[in-house]
């Protein structure tokens, strides 16, 4: 790449940066996000193309490059507002006046409900788009350390209330986020929530009724 082509993208990337801390005073990057989110979900990313989302909002390609670098970039913001939906459903599970226990089963069934409407992350889930597209890892990766950061507090208020179902919390968290990540598989790539749904919910009680009895 030659110094001037360096100089050219970096140009580019700055005017974008620019652009979006500018806002969207004209409701233009919230339609390209919004009409981006209809074309991932029904077509994947892959096949869906930036003149395609340009052309739904009769907008020329160039409008899109106003806002964004390009699909990628387009496409990881899709996903975050994908996970700042979840967010918004566990903040209020978190915040709960419940027993800790509760709380992390309501954890469980809430995440599990609001994550099957995820339709774009779901993608992200197989193991060749992982290997592939990489450029959504520090969404995914932002999401993780927000989860381990509430699990953890909902483990705390369980030692704080006097329950004893943990000798190291860090690692039960660990557990915890390999069981929730190991099942989203099946359950949102083959189409198995609604099946499964109300197992999910007896699954959930049974485990954390057996944490409760850990209180002395």
């Amino acid at each position: 790449m030659t110094k001037k082509v360096k100089e050219s993208n970096l140009h580019q990337m700055n005017l974008v940066s620019s652009r979006n801390k500018l806002g969207d005073q004209d409701g233009i990057r919230e339609k390209i996000i919004v009409t981006a989110d209809e074309f991932f979900a029904r077509f994947g990313f892959q096949k869906t193309t930036m003149d395609e989302i340009a052309r739904k909002i009769h907008k020329a390609k160039g409008a899109l490059y106003y806002y964004f670098k390009g699909k990628e970039e387009l496409y990881t913001e899709v996903i975050r507002r994908e996970f700042d939906t979840v967010r918004s459903a566990l903040d209020e599970v978190v915040r709960q006046d419940a027993d800790p226990f509760v709380r992390l089963e309501n954890y469980f069934v809430v995440r599990f409900k609001t994550m099957n409407q995820c339709v774009n992350y779901h993608e992200t889930i197989r193991a060749d788009f992982r290997e592939s597209y990489d450029f959504v890892n520090p969404v995914r990766e932002e999401f993780d350390r927000y989860e381990r950061r509430e699990i953890k507090k909902i483990l705390v208020d369980g030692k704080a209330a006097g329950y004893d179902s943990a000798s190291d919390l860090d690692r039960m968290v660990d557990v915890i986020m390999i069981l929730l990540n190991s099942i989203e598989v099946p359950l949102y790539l083959k189409g198995l929530y609604d099946q499964y749904e109300h197992i999910i919910f007896e699954m959930t009680t049974i485990l954390f009724n057996g944490l409760k009895k850990n209180k002395p």
